[in-house]
């Protein structure tokens, strides 16, 4: 879900829901999604809101995997990527627990 603003910033939430598991198992996935968006914080374009609704496939998902289908999602939301290097996820940053 995606909406565009006339704000400079852009600011991102990831929304998951209770049946996706216990808290445990949510706060593990939003944990891998901000992992997974970090290489790409600095190409978003200003002046979105975006909500990103992971499932429970992102508990095993690798970074890498994780971000290319946030690019997937942005893509598919029409919000285009500014230009610059994509920056590769920090491996020590991905927790196994």
């Amino acid at each position: 879900m995606v909406l565009s603003t006339a704000d400079e910033r852009t600011l991102i939430a990831f929304c998951v829901s209770r049946r996706t598991g216990k808290a445990v198992v949510r706060n593990r996935i939003r944990r891998k999604c901000r992992v997974s968006l970090e290489p790409l914080m600095d190409r978003l374009p200003p002046g979105w809101r975006i909500a990103i609704l992971p499932g429970r496939s992102w508990t095993t998902m690798p970074a890498e995997t994780g971000t290319r289908e946030v690019i997937r999602l942005l893509d598919r939301a029409g919000i285009q990527l500014l230009d610059g290097p994509e920056k590769q996820p920090d491996p020590s940053s991905n927790s196994t627990n």
